[in-house]
């Protein structure tokens, strides 16, 4: 039975990085919550450990192994746990609140009803540390792993991390009134969260809410969160003190939603202090509200907005240019951006106005654009030339050793035009640069040794005069060949009936290699591997084979790496020895090579008949 009554999601466990997604319903009694929340590296170990210990005194809890009747417990459990903790989320109509002793947050409260709950690699399955349950009244398939693995950070092909989504609904204690409100959460030990909290502009009771904005948000530190969940703190708004570790930013996702999106990160060494957030919605407009301008940063009159060689549409406007280009009382997200034009071409608005362009027909063409506020007042339009900046091309896709690009300027790209080409692998950026006049090429040769064999992707950042920056990622088709591991063989020996084989190997491209025995195709056992060496198992040559056993084997260690690229060493194994009977002991007398011949029969005997002459003269 769960008993999780006071909690919050993260009293139960604690998450590298988790996505909230909130979704307000236009009845403004509820709304729909998705999370997802990512638990990384030594996090991980820690919320098996934690989920363990949760059955303490019943069979297997809180023995450093988590096994899978522990995670079906907590499966069934788990919505009932749920719906008991603390949603850290407040709606409150009505004059802007810091919380404070008294202070009614009008608290969210999770809904039983729908909600959904899944987990992936709690218990990693190709953990090398996996073992069958040991403890009584296990289930009949019960298997387990450690809470931290052996080897850190090995378990298997899934690595350690882990994943848990909670989607669901909440209820707030009564319905808030959208022409003024308060969000508020508790966002203390929220290792790294963002939140995408949508609005409706529409209301059942309220009507039209066209004009909500933002008045204040407030990051409020300093509660002592061991003593209550809303308690305490500055109730004032705009006097609270923080250490900037939370950011808001708001924008319209269309004509009848706005979204706020908070980024927060929480010190847990500073526990217990508190970290609340406040963000305070109103549909009044600002006490100052002059027309949205365009910044110094923006793109002047009859610049180029350049777009890569594609056949794929290409945003030449979105949130972050829009944040760049104008300036206005309010967000810049919460500006309408329009544009008109691209003749010639396919031009599309999007959603958070994004506009993207598709190049149908040769040549460049021309884009108007402007901003409008909440109050109708515009920027005043701006004309840019839309064209193709560049073009780059391969001088071949297989890369072993160096990668040569060609990068070609248009017509309509400036003189002295700043280009950076890079080749982009996982985490790994190999980079260079050269600048080029409107109308000229050149060259950019990139070393591939610090990347892995696979495909490889090819960024682009050009910027100059008279242009908006440009990046694009092109999928040139290159890709580093693999080399296939080395692999010798240093040793062989016998251990009575079974055969053991050694070797060293080494892999150019500083892959992980796996090793795969095989005698006549078959693969027989193991090969374990130290370092840069490998042995076999002990291969039973007298018993593992099916009759005639007595023959000549070809024993073969295949080593492959990552890619698959493999490398293969055999040796034939004559085994005969083995099963050859020892009729006459005497002959069969190992010889010695190098000292005098061995003695026949007649001399034994007369050796023997003297010893016997000798004793009896004794006696």
């Amino acid at each position: 039975e769960a008993d999780c009554e006071g909690l919050t999601f993260e009293d139960i466990f604690n998450y590298s990085y988790a996505h909230f997604d909130i979704d307000v319903y236009d009845t403004w009694d509820g709304a729909q919550f998705n999370l997802v929340a990512y638990v990384n590296g030594s996090m991980a170990g820690d919320l098996r450990a934690d989920v363990d210990e949760l059955f303490d005194g019943l069979p297997g809890g809180n023995n450093s192994y988590l096994s899978s009747d522990e995670r079906d417990g907590l499966e069934a459990v788990g919505m009932d746990c749920v719906v008991q903790t603390y949603t850290r989320t407040g709606f409150r109509g009505g004059p802007a609140h810091r919380g404070g002793q008294g202070v009614d947050w009008n608290n969210a409260t999770w809904v039983r009803e729908g909600m959904e709950i899944s987990e992936y690699n709690m218990l990693p399955p190709d953990s090398p540390d996996k073992r069958d349950c040991r403890h009584p009244g296990r289930s009949p398939d019960c298997w387990e792993v450690p809470v931290y693995p052996s080897t850190v950070d090995d378990c298997g092909s899934t690595l350690c991390d882990l994943i848990v989504w909670l989607n669901g609904t909440v209820e707030f204690d009564k319905a808030s009134d959208p022409n003024d409100f308060t969000f508020a959460m508790n966002m203390t030990n929220m290792s790294s969260v963002e939140l995408d909290i949508t609005l409706p502009l529409t209301s059942v009771d309220a009507g039209d809410l066209t004009g909500m904005r933002v008045k204040l948000a407030e990051e409020c530190d300093g509660r002592d969160s061991s003593m209550a969940q809303t308690g305490g703190g500055a109730t004032i708004p705009g006097e609270c003190s923080s250490d900037g570790s939370t950011s808001v930013v708001s924008r319209m996702v269309d004509s009848n939603h706005l979204q706020v999106t908070v980024l927060a990160t929480y010190d847990h060494g500073v526990w217990p202090l508190g970290q609340d957030l406040f963000i305070d919605f109103t549909t009044e407009p600002p006490p100052v509200d002059d027309p949205p301008q365009w910044t110094a940063a923006a793109p002047s009159d009859g610049d180029l907005l350049p777009v890569a060689d594609v056949d794929t549409p290409q945003q030449i406007v979105n949130e972050e240019a829009i944040r760049d280009w104008f300036s206005d009382e309010l967000d810049p997200g919460m500006l309408s951006v329009g544009c008109s034009g691209a003749d010639g071409w396919a031009l599309t608005g999007g959603a958070a106005n994004s506009w993207t362009v598709k190049q149908q027909t040769t040549g460049p063409t021309s884009v108007s654009c402007e901003a409008t506020d909440l109050s109708g007042q515009v920027s005043g339009p701006r004309t840019f030339v839309v064209a193709v900046a560049l073009d780059i091309s391969a001088a071949a896709t297989e890369v072993a050793s160096s990668a040569v690009l060609t990068v070609i300027s248009s017509a309509e790209a400036p003189d002295g035009m700043l280009v950076d080409v890079a080749l982009l692998q996982g985490d790994s950026v190999v980079s260079s640069t050269v600048t080029l006049d409107s109308g000229t090429s050149g060259n950019v040769t990139l070393d591939v040794g610090a990347l892995s064999p696979g495909p490889i992707l090819v960024r682009v950042l050009a910027s100059g005069a008279g242009m908006a920056d440009m990046s694009h990622t092109y999928d040139l088709g290159l890709a580093k060949p693999s080399i296939p591991p080395t692999v010798t063989i240093t040793g062989e020996e016998w251990v009575e009936g079974a055969f053991i084989l050694s070797g060293n190997f080494h892999d150019a491209d500083g892959e992980d290699v796996t090793f795969t025995l095989r005698v006549d195709g078959i693969e027989r056992g193991q090969v374990s591997v130290v370092d840069n060496t490998w042995r076999t198992d002990d291969i039973p040559m007298d018993l593992l084979f099916p009759p005639p056993y007595e023959g000549v084997y070809t024993v073969e260690v295949q080593a492959c790496d990552e890619s698959n690229v493999c490398t293969t060493v055999t040796l034939d194994v004559d085994n005969t020895f083995l099963f050859q009977e020892d009729d006459d002991p005497i002959s069969a007398m190992p010889v010695d090579d190098g000292g005098l011949p061995a003695p026949g029969l007649a001399w034994v005997l007369f050796a023997l008949l003297s010893a016997s002459l000798l004793m009896r003269r004794r006696d």
